[in-house]
């Protein structure tokens, strides 16, 4: 019986009590599943770095304009801090930024004190947690991708059925967990015959140079494409890990 492979990516809210935002699957042949859950986290337990870099791009990029609605320069601050690894804040590094800041030093003196400013969440904060406190996410949260854990968890069981042997691809344990909890809320979910697989992106080679080279290859910054996006993360996913593939093929036919 033939195996179907997909490449899982998903975001959540933190690394500890981690709650699933959004869910990417893509399958080898291309095939896409991808939702944004409504009622299984909150903004008040999101780190800053998910709301910086994960929130902005649900909805088709509409959430991060909520948000920029609501924190206003707050928000561009927190987004400037956690795009990189950087975890310090010092605004005098960007003068425009700071300008548009003048009126958020207390804010950015309490991000200066954080060690790791992206593992802070948003209820470490009293001036955000206010401003986003009435947030209803299922009322924001209304594209297309948008839907229950019980909805997502039913059209999951359903876009795998007849698929065969299953085998899921990962690279980061917390996806696999949370995938598995979603699945587990569609009603044919025990009917499904799935195996996991743990890919690693980053311990592929002794050397970086054949992973840089891969890498290299891959454009990331096309219109369209946001990092830490579930779908968009599965598809560079599948893609590197194909990429992988053909470089050991070409490299083993060689010996």
């Amino acid at each position: 019986e033939d195996m179907g492979r997909f490449f899982l990516d998903a975001e959540f809210t933190h690394f500890d009590s981690p709650k699933i935002i959004s869910l990417g699957l893509v399958s080898d042949n291309g095939e896409e599943f991808y939702r944004e859950l409504s009622d299984t986290w909150n903004l008040a337990e999101c780190s800053l770095f998910v709301v910086g870099q994960v929130l902005p791009a649900l909805d088709g990029g509409l959430f991060g304009q909520i948000l920029s609605d609501r924190l206003g320069g707050k928000f561009e601050l927190i987004r400037e801090e956690t795009k990189d690894d950087e975890h310090s804040c010092d605004p005098s590094r960007n003068p425009a930024l700071a300008a548009a800041l003048w009126d958020e030093e207390d804010f950015a003196v309490k991000l200066a004190l954080e060690e790791a400013v992206g593992e802070q969440r948003v209820r470490d904060f009293p001036v955000l947690l206010s401003a986003l406190a009435d947030i209803e996410l299922a009322t924001v949260l209304r594209g297309a991708n948008a839907a229950t854990a019980g909805q997502v968890g039913a059209d999951l069981s359903c876009w795998l059925e007849g698929q065969g042997q299953i085998e899921i691809c990962y690279n980061y344990e917390t996806d696999r967990v949370l995938f598995e909890q979603l699945l587990g809320m569609g009603a044919g979910a025990a009917s499904l015959d799935i195996s996991y697989v743990y890919l690693s992106l980053f311990d592929l080679w002794d050397g970086e140079a054949q992973l840089e080279a891969v890498h290299g290859s891959m454009d990331r910054g096309e219109p369209g494409k946001l990092n830490h996006h579930a779908l968009d993360d599965a598809r560079f996913f599948r893609s590197f890990w194909l990429q992988y593939e053909s470089l050991m093929s070409r490299t083993q036919g060689d010996d």
